[in-house]
């Protein structure tokens, strides 16, 4: 019996020390994540999870409704100009934009990986260890994990751009 109580406080301990100290801000039903459209629409499929995290379906709707294909970071300017989105962004990959869209619940749609655009859902803190979770919209049933501090070189490598609505309050979780 003794042994039993052993194993299992040890599983215990092992399961609770993989778990996030925080989830990932953008904790997004899977099935409300936005899919890469249209033969490679990533850039506006990774506004669209924001937008939808953000409660803004409709304004989401209207963007993959109206945007697809390949695009810079003009062209993404363009389309929140042009459906009204209220929006920030850095293209300096200043790591204080992301900070603050971390803090303030927001995510954004960034460049990584080579002409590709994913979603920053947040920083997490696991093992007194920072990571940048993201979703990739080829693939969002499940986040990618890269330590801080690499994210952050890797992301300016790409370019560091960054984009995020911006609607006040900054929501909580949906349907919470």
């Amino acid at each position: 019996m003794r042994t039993k109580l052993l194993i299992l406080t040890s599983l215990l301990l092992v399961c609770c020390l993989s778990i996030p100290e925080k989830k990932a801000y953008l904790d997004l039903n899977t099935n409300l994540r936005q899919l890469n459209y249209n033969g490679g629409s990533c850039v506006y499929a990774s506004l669209c999870i924001v937008l939808d995290w953000q409660h803004r379906s409709d304004l989401s709707n209207r963007l993959r409704h109206n945007y697809s294909g390949a695009a810079s970071q003009g062209d993404l300017i363009r389309a929140c100009e042009s459906l009204g989105i209220n929006y920030a962004y850095t293209i300096k990959g200043d790591p204080e934009f992301l900070e603050w869209c971390d803090r303030t619940n927001r995510g954004a749609a960034i460049f990584y990986f080579n002409n590709h655009a994913v979603t920053f859902a947040g920083y997490i803190t696991r093992d007194k260890q920072k990571y940048a979770w993201l979703i990739d919209n080829n693939a969002p049933s499940k986040y990618i994990e890269v330590p801080k501090n690499q994210f952050i070189a890797e992301w300016k490598k790409y370019g560091g751009f960054a984009l995020t609505s911006v609607y006040s309050p900054s929501p909580p979780k949906p349907g919470a």
